[in-house]
């Protein structure tokens, strides 16, 4: 009979080393091609697909072998085993992908936005000058159908709003940075269209209000929106906008905390 010692030689120290392999691996490539390189891919792939679907083959290659090994009472004893050793390598490495874009980002201080193109790329901007056209904004209203049955009915807002040097700059028709405000509320799928166009009508309303009690113009810095779903509705406002037209633009998310809290918990 296999004893604790065998099962721990045979299973759970290969299953460690690949994991911590893995963890490091990945996360090293993560940093040299896609942050420190700049090569584009969709974020969620770097911080979930990838982290979800590629653990899946040093489990089928080195640790399967060693799992079959193993006496189950059932036929599905060894794929379950897989797929718990595929979860417990996955949730540490998508949290260390979103620790590490937070955590590499530098803080560039500039005074004003024009500057931005003139500095190293970073993820994080400190502006000494700068003006949020409130009036002349850009948006685009969307939905989507989440949950595993389809109970979940998200609405947004994009809301972009023009950075310019200063005032003076407001009578301009064209601008490259962007402040983006996202406004998101989850109601049941299972209404009716017509209370779903009722609840949608009051959470426009509601955020209407509150976006004209927000002083845009008061954070501590901002952070570059990546490539991420959100910077693709914050772009599709943006072109949709008839009285700012946005070039090349670059869409910032405002922050107001420190910015040595911008790791969070992780």
């Amino acid at each position: 009979m296999i004893g604790l010692s065998d099962k721990l030689k045979l299973i759970y120290r290969p299953f460690l080393v690949i994991t911590i392999c893995f963890i490091t691996t990945y996360t090293f490539l993560h940093w040299a091609l896609f942050i420190k390189l700049g090569i584009p891919l969709k974020e969620d792939i770097l911080k979930f697909w990838f982290p979800v679907s590629i653990p899946s083959i040093p489990i089928l290659i080195w640790l399967r072998p060693r799992i079959k090994l193993l006496y189950f009472k059932n036929d599905n004893g060894s794929f379950g085993y897989q797929f718990l050793a595929l979860i417990a390598i996955a949730i540490p490495t998508i949290i260390a992908q979103e620790y590490l874009i937070t955590a590499t980002g530098k803080l560039t201080t500039v005074d004003n936005v024009s500057q931005i193109d003139k500095t190293e790329k970073t993820k994080y901007y400190s502006l000494k000058n700068y003006y949020i056209d409130k009036q002349r904004i850009a948006a685009h209203n969307t939905a989507s159908v989440t949950g595993k049955h389809n109970e979940d009915f998200n609405m947004f807002i994009y809301v972009a709003l023009p950075i310019f040097e200063s005032i003076k700059d407001t009578t301009k028709t064209k601008c490259k940075f962007w402040l983006g405000k996202k406004y998101r509320e989850r109601i049941s799928n299972r209404l009716s269209d017509q209370e779903k166009d009722a609840k949608y009508k009051a959470f426009a309303e509601q955020k209407q209000k509150e976006f004209e009690e927000t002083d845009f113009n008061s954070f501590v810095y901002l952070e570059v929106i990546g490539n991420t779903e959100d910077n693709e509705e914050f772009n599709i406002a943006i072109e949709k906008s008839e009285i700012v037209k946005g070039i090349q633009q670059i869409v910032l998310r405002a922050i107001n905390e420190p910015f040595e809290n911008r790791n969070g918990k992780s």
